[in-house]
This record gives structure tokens, sequence and C-alpha cells, in this order.
């Protein structure tokens, strides 16, 4: 399975019918096997959604990785839409040449992580996922990472008590930063300490008052967005570095 030549798997989706127009089929039982004879034991409805309820990637051991075996030369995943809700814990990618990640709109709620060798991911999109919780050290296995959409999540629970910038520190190259729509009330001064290389960085839709993080070092720098927030005061064009 893991030695053929796929560079490209798209299984998104997966959580809604195969045709748009038809409805999910509504059933007080499911019959396993559809035996005639009723060798197959008949599964409730409501046993089937406390299955669902259990999170996709729940392990018992928080100080152990859970290993995930991907095909090697595998470049992009797509995993759009597919309904899953789950934790992210510790993770261990097997060997990959992974540059693109697309798990958006799903429901990964909490980010502990660390997910390891992903050292050729340039692009990662986890944006509407109803996160509240991202760890210090969760993106520490990306630092390839150009693009970050994180989008739409819930961060304003977790990034402004990040007095050290460890969130992103291992992300050194980044280039894109969107935060847009995350309920941020302030972020820390050195929250970005690391961001030297960032272009983009969008923060609209937030409630932040005030904008006293360092940019100072972002040269490079060409595009902020801050719009619908909650500024009292304009920052300076000169803070903005624009």
């Amino acid at each position: 399975m893991f030695s053929v030549s796929v560079n490209d798997v798209n299984i998104s989706y997966m959580g809604m019918s195969h045709y748009l127009k038809d409805m999910d089929e509504q059933c007080d039982t499911i019959s396993l096997g559809g035996s005639s004879c009723g060798r197959q034991p008949d599964i409730d409805q409501q046993s089937i959604k406390e299955i669902n309820k259990t999170d996709f990637l729940q392990t018992y051991v928080d100080d152990q990785f859970i290993p995930i075996f991907i095909p090697h030369q595998l470049k992009r995943i797509h995993f759009r839409q597919c309904k899953v809700r789950s934790k992210f814990p510790k993770l261990s990618l097997s060997n990959n040449l992974l540059e693109y990640i697309d798990a958006s709109f799903n429901t990964f709620y909490d980010w502990r992580g660390p997910i390891l060798n992903l050292k050729h991911l340039k692009f990662l999109d986890l944006s509407n996922n109803f996160c509240s919780n991202v760890s210090k050290i969760f993106f520490i296995g990306g630092t390839n990472l150009t693009t970050l959409l994180v989008q739409n999540n819930l961060f304003g629970f977790a990034l402004p008590d990040d007095h050290t910038g460890e969130t992103f520190a291992a992300l050194t190259i980044l280039e894109t930063l969107i935060l847009a729509d995350n309920r941020i009330p302030n972020l820390p001064v050195t929250i970005f300490k690391s961001q030297k290389n960032l272009r983009t960085l969008n923060l609209s839709g937030n409630m932040l008052e005030n904008v006293n993080f360092e940019m100072i070092h972002m040269t490079k720098l060409s595009n902020i967005d801050i719009s619908d927030n909650r500024l009292s005061l304009f920052p300076s064009l000169n803070s903005l570095m624009i």
C-alpha cells in the first residue's frame, strides 16, 4: 500500500452524501452485513451517535506518540470538511515528502501535538476548526512552513497567554500568516518574534483594541490587515512599517 507512487490524495467531504440533493438516510437500526437470517446483530442508531462522539485520534497514553504511516511520495493531502471531531495528540509521521495539507472545516478543537516529521511541509490550512487551545509546541515539526492559514478558530483563548512567543517560534521562514476571525482581544509584544520573513499578516475580524506587538524585525512585511477590530488608537505608520 505504501509503495505506490501517489503524490496527491483528495479525501475531502467524506461526511457528505454522494449526491448533494439526496438526504442522509434516516433509520432506527443499522444491520451489519445485510444478513437476512439475523446472524449479524443490529446496532441501535443511538449507539452509532455515541461512537461518533469519540475522538478520531484519541489516545489513552498522553506521553506517547501515535505513529501515522503515509505513502512516502505523497506531497499533497486534501482533508477538507470531513466532519471529523478530534484533538491533535502527539503524532509522528513516517518519512514523507508532504508539502501541502488542507484539513480545514473540520472540528480539530484542541491542538496539543507536536506533529513531527513534517520537514518538507510548506502550506498548512487548519482554518475553520473551532480550535480554542493550541500548545506552544504544536508547530515545532513544521520548520519549513511558508503559509499558515488558521482563520476562524478560537485562538483568542490561547495566544494572549504566550508572553514568550513560543507558539510560532519554530516558523522562522513563514511568509503568510492568516489569523483572522479568532476572537483575539490582545497579543503579547513578542508573539511574532521569530517571523522575520513574514510578508502577509491578517488579523482582521478579531477583538484587538491596540497593536503593540513588535514588528520592527519584519523587514519584508508588505501586507497587514487589521480591519474589523476594536482599535481605539490607530497605530502609527512607522509602527506598521508601511
